[in-house]
């Protein structure tokens, strides 16, 4: 398999990897260098790209939840500005409500005034 065959599966799982991640992912299989990789080898790098994949999951998981104070799969207004004024050693300005709205304005899709975790990682991964 070629590395644009690769990069075209890798792609299919969820992944858009760079050039250098790319590189990162084939080389430990591309042992004659060539660009090529067997079966086997595709194997082990699909492996590591799922892996990677899930570890970046995790991570978005894990911020999620810092903001979704209350456990309730959403991020509301209230629980943004909570993190943004602890962030400022809980001195609230004048500003702070503007960009609480702000991020809302610019991450909540479906406009319900909320955060889904679905939103929330779009909005993680195009930072």
């Amino acid at each position: 398999m070629s590395k644009h065959e690769i990069r075209r599966a890798v792609r299919y799982i969820g992944l858009n990897p760079t050039d250098d991640e790319m590189l990162e992912l084939m080389l430990p299989a591309d042992i004659d260098n060539d660009g090529y990789v067997g079966y086997r080898e595709f194997e082990r790098i699909l492996m590591r790209a799922i892996s990677r994949l899930e570890y970046e999951k995790d991570h978005i998981m894990k911020a999620f939840k810092m903001f979704d104070r209350n456990d309730d799969g959403t991020i509301t207004a209230e629980e943004l500005k909570a993190i943004l004024v602890g962030a400022r050693g809980g001195e609230e300005d004048v500003n702070i409500e503007e960009e609480v709205n702000e991020l809302i304005r610019e991450a909540d899709v479906n406009k319900d005034g909320e955060i889904s975790y679905e939103e929330f990682a779009d909005m993680f991964c195009k930072m």
